[in-house]
């Protein structure tokens, strides 16, 4: 769907985009710790920023529950919400690469790798 002329940006899309370009794994390891809490968020600021304007949400059904549509005009917004996450998003990658690490000292105990 296309509102004047913006494409649709879904919220896993554009934290990608904004994460530094570790191995994909890790990435998607973050991305899922923080898609939700970021989601919520972002729906909140989005629904007060259309509420001040009375507008309404351009919405879609996403798992029998009506979601809200992002453009890539919104992405000033996402930016706001990411930049006010910043604690959150380094505890995130914080903590995916202390999972990765135990996972390799686990791995690698369990073919013979020392590390």
């Amino acid at each position: 769907m296309q509102v004047q002329g913006n494409r649709t940006l879904s919220v896993s899309k554009f934290l990608r985009s904004q994460l530094p370009q570790y191995k994909r794994h890790i990435v998607n390891r973050i991305v899922d710790k923080l898609r939700s809490p970021f989601a919520r968020k972002l729906s909140a600021a989005k629904q007060a920023e259309l509420r001040s304007q009375n507008k309404r949400a351009v919405a879609h059904v996403n798992v029998n529950k009506p979601s809200i549509t992002y453009f890539e005009c919104d992405q000033p917004l996402m930016q706001r919400i990411l930049g006010e996450m910043g604690d959150s998003v380094k505890a995130a990658t914080h903590n995916v690469f202390m999972e990765a690490q135990e996972t390799v000292t686990t791995l690698g105990q369990e073919v013979g790798l020392v590390f």
